[in-house]
């Protein structure tokens, strides 16, 4: 079943700032914690740089959220997204949710947060991307944050000539999908049976791309289909 945000109100004590609602507590997921480094450095930036600068080191983060939030069942396969608007900034006086299923009441600093605009709905679904803690606060206040991303949602693509899942999707994302729907990873080009690697092995190879290659098998034609959670191989696709 989706999870519907709603807007609330807090009104916090005096001196009191409440807890830091993404470090602070425990996240709904790590999923997508690497844009952690992101959010860090964009606050180093100028302003007019910020959205340059997520779309060059995240180009895959529109995807890669819905997927996550359809994953957690936050979004339905009924639910068709419109847009996904990415704001950066810093917040008091929010609501939050949290990994140990409360609710915390505080702020956060130097974030991205991603707006999902759903088809029929009048508010979107509102969540903090580091930690994807769903955020209850006023309209006003998030337009308050600067806008650094603005899409149009991309939840179904087809594997093209020369490519590879990472050409749609994060590294991360990539080795998910491989697990789900049972495709082989393999270390390196030479896609024998002796360069096969577990999902394990090739999460623990992630930080190491830069020397190591890890390859999903995937086939020009192959339809991966993310609101639905679906795999259609290729008509012609070999036997793997």
């Amino acid at each position: 079943m989706a999870i519907s945000f709603f807007a609330i109100h807090w009104i916090p004590g005096e001196n009191d700032p409440g807890v830091n609602v993404v470090r602070g507590v425990p996240p709904i997921s790590e999923a997508l914690s690497q844009v952690a480094q992101a959010a860090d450095r964009m606050a180093t930036l100028p302003v007019g740089e910020r959205g340059a600068y997520l779309e060059q080191h995240h180009p895959h983060l529109k995807t890669d959220l819905l997927y996550y939030l359809r994953d957690m069942e936050k979004l339905s396969s009924a639910q068709e997204v419109t847009r996904v608007e990415f704001r950066y900034g810093s917040l008091q006086d929010v609501a939050a949710e949290s990994g140990d299923g409360e609710t915390r009441h505080g702020f956060f600093e130097d974030q991205i947060i991603a707006l999902v605009y759903i088809q029929g709905a009048e508010f979107p679904i509102t969540v903090i991307v580091e930690c994807l803690n769903g955020i209850f606060t006023l309209p006003e206040q998030l337009r308050g944050l600067q806008l650094v991303g603005d899409h149009a949602p991309r939840e179904r693509f087809t594997i093209g000539p020369r490519e590879g899942l990472t050409h749609h999707v994060s590294y991360a994302t990539a080795i998910d999908l491989a697990t789900r729907f049972n495709l082989p990873l393999y270390r390196g080009r030479n896609l024998g049976a002796q360069n096969r690697i577990t999902p394990t092995e090739a999460r623990a190879l992630e930080s190491q791309t830069d020397r190591v290659q890890v390859t999903v098998r995937v086939f020009e034609g192959d339809v991966f289909d993310l609101r639905r959670m679906q795999f259609i191989p290729a008509p012609r696709r070999p036997s793997t």
